[in-house]
């Protein structure tokens, strides 16, 4: 994804004192902004005369704010330790000889707007091959045409809309120019923000900006120029935040594609085909034989409409929906002729059921481990035990519901949430032990607790308390790792635990046994940029059950195995070595007669041979 970066424009609101430029370069990693920028002009090839008031205040103010050059070579580095890019602004070529061979320690520069046609210092600085932005305030379009004519072929330049006022008002600020500056240069663009508040840099990201320079001060209101046009720390951290959103929401611009979210709700929402009698293999698909109902488990309208007049390969029991499996076409892969057996050395690998769909599963695949996938309805129902076979041996899945709009939260402060998810999970509690008593082996219970205390370490500490309180030799409960956007009620929700390298290090830290969802940790590596490997290496000691499938981008969780990577392929040949259950957890996999469930117990079983 292209994420919107934000520069740090730390500028002169150091006021000179390095101390408060450490602060400002800190508050800036806090923002999660990845770039930072000073400013560099040499006292003695700045102003010749001071007669003007304006003059003579800027004069005054560069002269309190100036640092030596070792001085911003020393901040560099202190950036740099802080994994920030950093960069500086410089006003005419002669400044920069007074870094010499140093100034390659920099990692980008800038021209500011009273310099974009100043081509000397523009040359000169494109000579690094490193980024240089250039601002575009207080020119018109003449001039940057003329800068367009001959930069927009260079890849490391990075024109950028400014309007040279402080502060900027909203009916000034021509924000929109932000596109058109893209549509001319055809490429990376940037917006200068002078504005008092956050909402011209939203706008800008929203326009197309890849870069957002924001000054950031520690006081707003403290004496110099810049200060009153700047973000405070706490308000730069809003910004960097609703950036990322911002970049999230600009996508689009590609053939549409349905989310998972999405999927789930055409799920639920949408229709099938259900036959109304016993159709036999070979005859004819009409109309008048079928029933339009929820949930869409099957067919839709379109595809049954291109079917009609087709014969059934396969037979269709009454009150079955209609499903792809049932209309073999010409050169199709039957997946349906004969149970899916799994490889002897794949003896951990479990299926997700659910009750009603447990001896349909037995019927299609050769297998004895399964993970009950349980309603909360079903949680508060009396479970028939017939259903289960002592011969197999089953896990359960916590939901994450305990109604049809509240997440489970044993820990919750509203009395009435925690007591009814004490009960559920009372009740799930009293399964496993009768699956216990059934089969004679322990029984693994996963749980997602998604909802979040305030403070990361007490609410672990609960985890840690209530596996002790529900933990017995019969039943064990585990706590599966989160993706950074969870589905939840059809849309996709932020979770703050059990997501990051530092919830991991949290989890080793208490010793809290733990299912590690490998789609899960993949899409939380990428949003939060840390290497799966190394967070699996953490984890590892704490996992005593695992969920496999792949991810794609942020939410994009239970796809196919054979999308994983070569390093993700790693994991997930770790996971199968290991005695623990390896669930095959693929979105939609049961629809379709079970044809997801297939495909993936098939590869696995290629991959082992």
């Amino acid at each position: 994804m292209n994420f919107v970066k934000l520069i740090a424009e730390i500028g002169i609101n150091h006021d000179g004192s390095l101390d408060k430029c450490k602060k400002l370069i800190d508050g800036s990693c806090k923002a999660n902004c990845e770039y930072i920028k000073f400013q560099y002009r040499n006292l003695n090839r700045t102003y010749i005369s001071t007669k003007e008031i304006g003059d003579e205040i800027l004069s005054k103010e560069i002269k309190r704010c100036y640092l030596r050059p070792k001085d911003l070579l020393s901040l560099n580095q202190y950036g740099k330790s802080l994994g920030l890019k950093v960069g500086i602004s410089f006003f005419c070529v002669e400044d920069i000889d007074d870094f010499k061979d140093e100034l390659n320690q920099f990692d980008f520069f800038k021209v500011p707007s009273p310099e974009m046609n100043n081509f000397k210092l523009i040359d000169k600085l494109l000579e690094n091959e490193k980024l240089v932005f250039c601002s575009t305030g207080a020119h018109d379009q003449i001039d940057i045409d003329d800068l367009n004519k001959k930069y927009s072929v260079n890849k490391n330049f990075v024109p950028m809309h400014c309007v040279s006022n402080y502060p900027l008002e909203e009916f000034n600020s021509i924000i929109g120019y932000v596109k058109y500056l893209k549509r001319i240069f055809g490429g990376v663009v940037g917006y200068s923000s002078h504005d008092k508040d956050q909402v011209g840099c939203i706008v800008a990201a929203a326009m197309g900006a890849d870069f957002i320079e924001r000054h950031v001060t520690i006081e707003t209101h403290s004496e110099g120029l810049d200060h009153s046009t700047s973000s405070s720390i706490n308000d730069l951290v809003e910004l960097s935040k609703k950036l990322k959103k911002v970049s999230y929401q600009r996508q689009g611009d590609s053939p549409r594609k349905a989310n998972q979210g999405e999927i789930i709700n055409l799920q639920n929402l949408g229709r099938s085909y259900y036959s109304k009698r016993y159709i036999s293999a070979g005859e004819i698909l009409v109309d008048e034989d079928f029933e339009y109902r929820s949930p869409r488990t099957g067919i839709g309208f379109k595809n049954f409409q291109s079917l009609l007049g087709c014969k059934v390969s396969k037979a269709i029991e009454k009150g079955e929906v209609l499903g792809h499996q049932h209309i073999l076409k010409e050169n199709s892969k039957d997946l349906n002729k004969e149970k899916i057996t799994i490889n002897d050395n794949l003896s951990n690998v479990s299926i997700p059921v659910r009750l009603h769909d447990i001896e349909s599963i037995r019927n299609n695949f050769k297998i004895s481990n399964f993970e009950c996938h349980l309603s909360f309805g079903e949680v508060f129902q009396k479970q028939d035990m017939s259903i289960f076979d002592s011969n197999e041996s089953y896990t359960i899945h916590v939901p994450d519901y305990i109604s049809s709009t509240k997440l489970i939260d044993p820990f919750s402060k509203d009395e009435s949430i925690k007591l009814r998810s004490r009960e559920l999970m009372k009740n799930i509690k009293k399964l496993g032990e009768d699956l216990y008593y059934l089969t004679n082996k322990k029984v693994v219970v996963v749980g997602s607790f998604s909802v979040y205390h305030n403070s990361k370490e007490k609410f672990y500490s609960f985890l840690k308390e209530f596996q002790k309180e529900f933990n017995n030799d019969r039943v064990q409960i585990c706590y599966q790792i989160l993706p950074p956007f969870a589905w939840y009620f059809g849309g996709s929700v932020k979770v703050n635990v059990f997501d990051s390298m530092y919830d991991y290090k949290i989890i080793s830290k208490y010793n809290i046994p733990i299912c590690i969802d490998l789609s899960h940790l993949l899409m939380s590596s990428y949003f939060y940029n840390f290497d799966p490997e190394e967070a699996y290496s953490v984890l590892e000691d704490n996992a005593i059950h695992f969920h496999i499938s792949g991810a794609e981008g942020l939410d994009g969780e239970g796809k196919g195995l054979s999308s994983l990577k070569e390093n993700e392929h790693r994991i997930l040949k770790k996971m199968l070595k290991s005695s623990k259950k390896c669930v095959v957890e693929i979105w939609q996999g049961h629809l379709n007669g079970f044809n997801g469930f297939k495909e993936e117990i098939s590869y696995l079983n290629k991959i082992r041979n």
